[in-house]
């Protein structure tokens, strides 16, 4: 009698084995890459709300146009700390262009001069080692950072250049008060930055908290200065929900204000509308950051910064000294139109600004040297 084998016989094994192997193989294999299709597709979904929320304040990317508007007291002055200040409806409104090698900020009158060189009293721009600043009485001051008599100052010009930027980093800063742009770095949601007030030290630390909605919904702040503490919440609101960004469009700063026996108050402080952010990934142009176009617009009086003292360009083509800012004790002439003379590197009609003077005095050895390409002249009485 013929045995038949059986299932699983020795004679049915091998194909078995085999059969088996490829078929789990296949399945591994299609196991494995949809796992990495799935980890790919992490890798590349876009980062979350509170993610974008912290690398824009960490390393904001080049914005090509910035318009925001802020609230201001209804009769000007000094902000109210009784709480009426929230029922303001009043604003300012400003325009901005930034990268890590440059900026352009202004405030503007109105949001229809977003589009044309109409200035509100406001201005600061710098690119590369060049900088302009517009003070609200219509003087337009320039100077370059690579004159060594502009190096290791305090001066004026430089407190109101950095004074009028506030608006600026505070809302790239997304509310936060006297840090740099780009200067916060987290540690998950917290973070600890060094700043300064004036000549004052601040130790600024900051919490994030995330809505139900996992975006960014406020964010707790605390100054630390030698000798007082305050602390702050910043609460975050955000416009059309079609937009594709995830940034706050609203930003309202509130001070925590101390009662005895009671809860904190929140007062508000300030508040900025975002109405329009644009990104991208190449850097602007020199030219986006230019003075000229803004200057041959507006009616100012053009100054420059340089040997240690301002000087005015006079129509006559001569430069009249207004104030020494470095405490040298000899105040040097202001220098004469002369055949050789060189006016300023600059912006466009601006060229006869930002390097130092040549200037029409009896020259030595020692009145022209040559450092780091800026010509520095000792002007003489």
């Amino acid at each position: 009698m013929t045995q038949v084998p059986s299932v699983g016989s020795q004679s049915e094994r091998p194909f078995a084995v085999v059969h088996g192997c490829l078929v789990l193989a296949v399945l591994t294999g299609g196991l494995a890459l949809r796992a990495k299709a799935k980890a790919d597709e992490i890798s590349t979904a876009a980062p979350s709300a509170v993610e974008q929320f912290k690398r824009f304040i960490s390393s904001p990317p080049v914005i090509k146009n910035l318009v925001f508007q802020q609230k201001v007291p209804m009769d000007g002055g000094a902000r109210p700390l009784d709480g009426t200040f929230a029922l303001s409806t009043r604003f300012e409104y400003f325009q901005a262009k930034w990268q890590t090698n440059g900026l352009l900020f202004r405030r503007i009158n109105t949001l229809d001069d977003e589009t044309n060189f109409a200035v509100a009293g406001q201005l600061v721009s710098w690119s590369g080692h060049k900088h302009a600043l517009v003070e609200p009485r219509g003087e337009l001051t320039t100077w370059n950072d690579l004159d060594p008599s502009t190096r290791g100052k305090d001066i004026s010009i430089f407190y109101t250049s950095r004074s009028l930027l506030d608006p600026l980093r505070e809302v790239l800063n997304m509310g936060v008060m006297y840090v740099d742009i780009g200067a916060i770095k987290w540690d998950a949601n917290h973070f600890t930055v060094a700043a300064r007030l004036d000549q004052e030290q601040v130790r600024v630390t900051g919490a994030l908290f995330e809505s139900p909605s996992q975006r960014p919904d406020h964010l707790e702040v605390c100054y630390s200065f030698p000798n007082a503490t305050n602390r702050y919440v910043i609460r975050y609101g955000y416009g059309d929900a079609r937009k594709s960004s995830l940034l706050p469009t609203t930003i309202t700063n509130f001070w925590l204000k101390k009662q005895q026996n009671q809860a904190e108050r929140e007062i508000e402080l300030d508040e900025w509308q975002i109405l329009d952010l644009k990104t991208q990934d190449a850097l602007l142009p020199d030219e986006a950051f230019a003075i000229a176009p803004f200057s041959t617009q507006n009616i100012w009086v053009n100054r420059v910064y340089t040997n240690g003292g301002i000087y005015e360009w006079k129509t006559n083509g001569t430069y009249l000294l207004i104030t020494r800012l470095d405490g040298a004790r000899s105040i040097p002439r202001p220098p004469g139109k002369t055949a050789t003379a060189a006016l300023y590197s600059g912006w466009g009609t601006f060229n006869f600004l930002i390097f130092a003077l040549m200037v029409r005095a009896k020259r030595t050895e020692n009145n022209k040297t040559l450092k780091e390409g800026v010509l520095e002249y000792d002007i003489q009485v």
